[in-house]
């Protein structure tokens, strides 16, 4: 392509920075007088290749077609791409010192481009930060993967060394705030030797609440002394580093061992000590998470009312914040509430909403337990198929990510269970071969095995004493675990059991219990529907 004279530099300049590009910039990183830029800016224009926008001299310059910039960035050697995005890099510090932070990723990538990666380093960790702060946590996981790779391309000085590690350590950070935990434990493994050869003792804590993230949530080890010795470690540490994120982030996890375990009363005492350190701190993402987690916490040991108090305060400070990923979390605790109190239209309401503002976020753990609500949801009005799919969804998800295997497995039995109770030729030797050990989280056992009871009781009339052994093992499991609101629900569907059977008296005695355990802890929808089957039976 013929340029015309004098343009080629300066196209090729401008084709480095972006599409459109400030005046006050190109005149800082072009070095021309004033004059001549004036003239080749004015002949560009004249050819078409460029038009002008705003006022002089704050206007703005733009490639009029894309292809140009991309033919004219086509031209330049390596060598000349590598200068040009340095003097650019040093432009935009001249130019936006005022206003340097809007401008941290393009002087991130400009500096990269140009090889200072010292420089790039620093930037993508402001950047980075930045995205933190607005909690656009996929962004901030790009920006400091890109830091790491910067900062290794450097000589590995000691000094160097301890730069990858704390890079590493915030990448693994953001990595977990989304449940991407396999990606935050790949992100610490290089270090781990590194920080004990350095006696970086400091990153120590934040290291070890990774390996409890991925002990607890991909190999659901919550019961392992492996894990709870790190916990205790970790609280050590940190408190004498003064690390208190991490120390936040093990009460966190805490929480969620104990809660896995159905020890109900210590998750509560864990996720209460996040809440007040989070208070203290005025740090609004640790209060909400304190306050949806306590409410999940609540909905599982029959404290209902106390959910729906707690998930409501939760989406109050989320709106506030208008976080995206927050309000997916809070909507999520809110729906599970409402479901446990049988309120089914305000359940879905929010689970719905938390499912649209957790793939907003990729909050993939708020989307999974979203998911598997919806499909209870829709299971309980009868709508099989919609219920299948939301377990869909939630496998379909698992198999990216690989946290909480037990939900997998579980929404695999559930999908049986729909397809037998819907006649939706569902994949049955999925689940005849189901061990109850499959479903390691043993919040989930006796809900499991009631799944196993539908599909027996439903399958066909040959099948009874196995649809009874299942229900039993609900009940014993539920009793063991101290899960009242399932234990009710599990009492239905022996109900429902020995209706088939021809036997109203057990089924009516099996609907009381139901009723009564429902009513004592407060899922008063649930007492309405099985009031309403009870009277059918009279």
């Amino acid at each position: 392509m013929p340029w015309p004279e004098g343009a080629k530099e300066l196209l090729q300049v401008g084709s480095l920075i972006e599409r459109e590009f400030a005046y006050r910039l190109i005149r800082a990183a072009i070095h021309l007088p004033d004059q001549e830029l004036l003239r080749r800016l004015s002949i560009l224009k004249d050819a078409e290749l460029l038009y002008e926008r705003g006022l002089f001299p704050d206007s703005t310059f733009v490639f009029k077609h894309a292809l140009t910039r991309e033919v004219v960035y086509g031209t330049l050697l390596e060598r000349k791409k590598k200068e040009l995005h340095l003097d650019i890099g040093r432009a935009i510090e001249g130019v936006y010192k005022e206003n340097l932070e809007e401008m941290y990723s393009a002087l991130a990538e400009h500096f990269e481009e140009g090889g200072d990666y010292e420089k790039a380093a620093e930037y993508f960790r402001w950047a980075a930060r930045k995205a933190r702060r607005a909690s656009a946590f996929t962004e901030a996981i790009a920006l400091s993967k890109r830091r790491v790779t910067s900062l290794e391309r450097l000589m590995q000085t000691d000094e160097v060394k301890k730069k990858v590690i704390d890079a590493r350590v915030t990448l693994a950070n953001s990595c977990l705030i989304l449940n991407h935990i396999i990606e935050a434990r790949e992100a610490v493994a290089p270090i781990i030797d590194l920080v004990e050869h350095l006696d970086y003792r400091k990153r120590l804590p934040a290291i070890y609440i990774t390996m409890v993230a991925y002990l607890l949530m991909v190999e659901e080890r919550f019961d392992d002394d492996e894990t709870h010795r790190y916990l205790r470690e970790v609280q050590k540490r940190a408190q004498e580093e003064k690390d208190y994120l991490s120390l936040a982030s093990s009460y966190f996890y805490e929480g969620h061992a104990y809660f896995y375990d159905c020890e109900f009363a210590k998750a509560e005492a864990s996720f209460v000590r996040l809440m007040e350190m989070s208070e203290a701190a005025g740090e609004v993402i640790g209060l909400v998470v304190a306050k949806l987690n306590l409410a999940t916490a609540y909905s599982q040991d029959g404290r209902i009312d106390q959910a729906l108090v707690y998930g409501q305060e939760a989406l109050q400070l989320a709106l506030q914040t208008d976080d995206p990923y927050l309000k997916g979390g809070a909507y999520g605790a809110r729906g599970v509430a409402f479901f446990h109190k049988g309120m089914f239209l305000e359940a879905e309401e929010n689970l719905t909403m938390a499912v649209q503002m957790s793939k907003k976020s990729d909050f993939v753990g708020g989307v999974l337990i979203s998911f598997l609500y919806l499909g209870l949801l829709h299971f309980e009005e009868e709508r099989y198929q919609q219920a299948q799919e939301c377990w869909d969804d939630l496998l379909a998800l698992y198999d990216r990510v690989r946290i909480w295997p037990s939900f997998a497995r579980f929404a695999q039995i559930l999908k049986v269970a729909a397809g037998v109770r819907g006649r939706h030729k569902p994949a049955i030797d999925t689940a005849l071969n189901f061990d109850l050990q499959e479903v390691r989280l043993r919040f989930l056992q006796g809900w499991a095995a009631q799944a196993m009871g539908e599909i027996y009781l439903h399958m066909d009339d040959a099948h009874m004493d196995e649809a009874r052994a299942w229900i039993r093992q609900a009940i014993e499991t539920d009793e063991q675990n101290r899960m009242p609101w399932s234990l009710a629900r599990a009492y239905a569907l022996y109900a429902e059991f020995f209706k088939k059977m021809g036997d109203p008296g057990e089924a009516k005695e099996n609907l009381h219990k139901a009723i009564e355990l429902m009513r004592h802890y407060q899922g008063d929808g649930w007492v309405e529907k099985y009031e309403r089957e009870l009277a059918l039976l009279q």
